[in-house]
């Protein structure tokens, strides 16, 4: 047994293996292309990228192609002023962008900066406030994040006008998406000194993955562990409220609690709502955390990952499906 499962083992990786290829081989064409745009647009933007020879799976590198196409759309047409624009305010006038992509444990990490003039946040409130998207009551209760993550609604844009550059029918509401599709996380940040980053994180493969079951209303469920930070126990008398929201203190650092029963819609398991003790799971993406109280933890393992299809596509915070040895099939929660 122990011979059969090393065989098993050496031939999981020689497929993994050969279904890595380098970034580069979508990254060495937007050079000419941010080229183009620009002149386009009679801006000047160099294009440096870096960390072309980091591997990534076959199927997430086809993936990513048109979402990060037009994340260098979004900074030539947003970010980067023109010429006189930068030269008033003290930067060169050749604008730049840094697309770069790194391996991070069992993922990978793809930034797009640039060194253009930010995030506006008073364009978004009024923009916000135009479209009727909130009213100025809500607008006044959120922050800088919550203000960040406006632009990934659908149909958000600040743009008054739509170029041949940005306008091409593909909002940021659908980057997010596809990335979430991906079991990957897309985040927006403002330089210091201005400019804007945006990081997106994605597993090296679609086709296995290593995970953590945990058990839930009498169901089993996989959580990617290269999502999960930690697992603790907290006392019920430890949780405290914040607003509307259930927050625990881990660590030192407040985290809102979200049980995994009411997230997937299931009812509540009447065994584990009298026990003093929550087993909660820390789940972590790019800069952002979550605590997560689920019924009880199943183990780790090796899974391969198998699609829904289209019939079950638009299941919420699901992104696949596996067959454990017992024969029994599990969901694989979508952690983004």
């Amino acid at each position: 047994t122990m011979r059969m499962s090393l065989i098993t083992e050496d031939m999981q990786t020689d497929i993994r293996r050969v279904r890595m290829l380098p970034v580069s081989i979508i990254f060495d064409g937007y050079g000419r292309m941010v080229r183009d745009l620009a002149r386009e647009q009679c801006k000047q933007v160099e294009l440096v990228v870096s960390g072309s020879s980091t591997e990534l799976d076959k199927k997430v590198i086809e993936s990513i192609k048109d979402p990060l196409m037009h994340m260098l759309r979004n900074s030539i047409d947003h970010g980067i002023d023109k010429p006189d624009v930068r030269i008033a305010k003290g930067k060169p006038p050749c604008g730049t962008i840094w697309l770069s992509a790194t391996q991070q444990g069992n993922g990978i990490l793809v930034d797009v900066e640039d060194d253009g003039s930010g995030i506006d946040f008073e364009r978004i409130k009024e923009t916000a406030l135009a479209r009727g998207i909130l009213n100025s009551q809500e607008i006044g209760t959120m922050n800088e994040e919550d203000l960040r993550q406006l632009i990934f609604q659908s149909g958000f844009s600040t743009s008054s006008t739509i170029s041949s550059v940005s306008g091409r029918g593909v909002g940021l509401d659908v980057v997010k998406t596809n990335i979430e599709g991906l079991n990957g996380l897309i985040n927006v940040t403002e330089k210091e000194g201005g400019g804007t980053k945006v990081s997106i994180t994605l597993p090296l493969t679609l086709s296995t993955s290593r995970v953590l079951l945990v058990k839930c209303s009498g169901g089993t469920y996989a959580i990617p562990t290269s999502a999960v930070e930690r697992i603790v126990r907290v006392k019920k008398k430890d949780v405290f409220t914040v607003g509307t929201k259930e927050t625990v203190e881990i660590g030192g650092h407040a985290l809102s609690l979200a049980r995994l029963g009411a997230i997937l819609e299931l009812p509540l398991n009447a065994d584990n709502a009298n026990e003093d003790v929550l087993n909660v799971v820390i789940l972590g993406a790019a800069e952002k955390r979550v605590a997560v109280a689920v019924d009880s933890l199943e183990g780790e393992n090796e899974i391969v990952i198998k699609s829904l299809g289209k019939m079950m596509a638009r299941v919420r915070n699901v992104s696949g499906a596996t067959v454990l040895g017992t024969g029994k099939v599990i969901m694989i929660l979508n952690v983004a």
